[in-house]
């Protein structure tokens, strides 16, 4: 930059202001000056607070030049801004924190060209007018969706989390058979890290999953069901208003470790796509794939909407949810939990039970839980999740067998949960 253009008189801006009710400090300083042969030089500085501190540079050079006989303007514009959610931001949250900004920053040199015609106070107001946009576009998608803190010492990044769920006493039925006041623990443990690389941020980890029931003494169903998973998968940018997830997950589904087979391995894939309208809205489409399950291909929808200040819609599977933030730590929210996954059975299990054609055979177990809890972030990279509900449907689907065993008694359950990001 031009230290003539430094040391030139600036022109000052400041406002107080609300935004999505909130309170908004605005000071801005603009730096700009004409050169030989019809150049011209601005900077505007940005200084804006609303729950955090953000800065912002915009830099411009503009040169006359002539194009297919016409008088035109090539403009260089070069944008800069210091935020601490952004140096904290890991993954796809990062992926959609650079999509919002690219996005508006577009938004604005569009805005530029309209209004800057003549230059002058016009363009400076413009330019402020654009990094205002950048800069509320920024904080309100990173800090009150998506932000995770930073531990500041681990040089990778990733996430994880530990869940246990204990549901009380339910039953199902059959064509009359009925498997009355039986519990269940489920248990899920899960580990990803989220290396960046030129195509996106990929997912690379594992997890262990278990569903232990407490079943009477000769039920026709399976003690435990659990996987043992590799994850494998890859975030990734087709545009500034568009991210990719493509994940597969291949392992061991089955009901215990005393007898494997390669039958038991299978490799369920997602893949899911999410179109940023803007900071406060983003559309969700996906796809569930899975070979051994009676439906391999299910299709779904979400959207993810910042209805005001402390309400944040996410309404995307499989944790669907409405969510009010009490403070920067603690969020209530109100949801349901849908989960579904296959699993073999033993070599034995029909045989054992009088079913001889459920040896070794598949069955798709499917549960909903609808409830309220708490997300309390107990640390900086550590939320503690507490909830409590209902279970209304469950479902045991030996569907090659043609066996299926049905909700016939709904149960309440608990849920503690360990989570985040790193």
């Amino acid at each position: 930059m031009d230290a003539a253009l430094v040391r030139c008189q600036p022109s000052f801006t400041g406002n107080f202001s609300t935004l999505n009710d909130q309170g908004v400090v605005t000071l801005g300083a603009s730096y700009s000056r004409g050169g030989a042969g019809g150049t011209y030089q601005a900077a505007d500085v940005l200084y804006y607070a609303s729950g955090g501190y953000y800065v912002a540079l915009t830099l411009h050079q503009l040169w006359p030049v002539t194009v297919e006989g016409k008088p035109s303007t090539l403009v260089w514009r070069g944008d800069m801004i210091s935020s601490a959610e952004l140096g904290s931001l890991h993954g796809v949250e990062r992926l959609g924190s650079e999509s919002v900004m690219m996005k508006n920053i577009t938004k604005a040199v569009t805005a530029f060209r309209r209004d800057t015609s003549g230059a002058g106070e016009r363009m400076k107001m413009s330019v402020l007018r654009s990094l205002v946009l950048i800069l509320a576009a920024l904080i309100f998608f990173v800090r009150t969706a998506l932000s995770q803190e930073s531990n500041g010492f681990w040089p990778l990044s990733g996430e994880f989390s530990a869940d246990v769920t204990y549901v009380g006493e339910g039953d199902v039925e059959r064509g009359g058979k009925h498997v009355n006041d039986f519990d269940e623990i489920y248990s899920d443990i899960q580990l990803v890290l989220t290396p960046r690389m030129k195509l996106g941020v990929l997912r690379l980890g594992a997890e262990w999953e278990r569903f232990s029931f407490g079943l009477p003494k000769g039920a026709a169903l399976p003690n435990t069901l659990q996987s043992f998973s590799t994850i494998i998968g890859i975030d990734t940018q087709l545009s500034d208003s568009i991210l990719i997830r493509a994940q597969i997950q291949p392992g061991l589904y089955n009901s215990g470790l005393g007898h494997l087979f390669w039958d038991d391995f299978n490799m369920p894939f997602v893949i899911g796509g999410t179109y940023i309208f803007s900071p406060n809205l983003q559309l969700i489409l996906g796809l569930s794939i899975d070979v051994e399950r009676n439906y391999p291909v299910i299709p779904a929808a979400g959207v993810r909407w910042k209805i005001g200040p402390q309400w944040l819609l996410d309404a995307v599977l499989p944790t669907p949810r409405l969510q009010y933030e009490m403070t920067r730590d603690v969020s209530l929210y109100a949801g349901a939990t849908i989960t579904e996954a296959t699993f073999r059975t033993d070599d034995e299990f029909g045989d054992s039970h009088g079913i001889p054609r459920l040896n070794h055979a598949v069955v798709t177990y499917s549960e909903i839980r609808t409830g309220a809890g708490f997300d309390w972030k107990i640390s900086p990279i550590v939320t503690f999740t507490g909830e409590v509900g209902y279970q209304p449907y469950r479902n045991f689907d030996f569907y090659r067998a043609d066996v299926r065993y049905h909700q016939d008694g709904g149960a309440p359950y608990g849920t503690i949960s360990l989570h985040g990001a790193f």
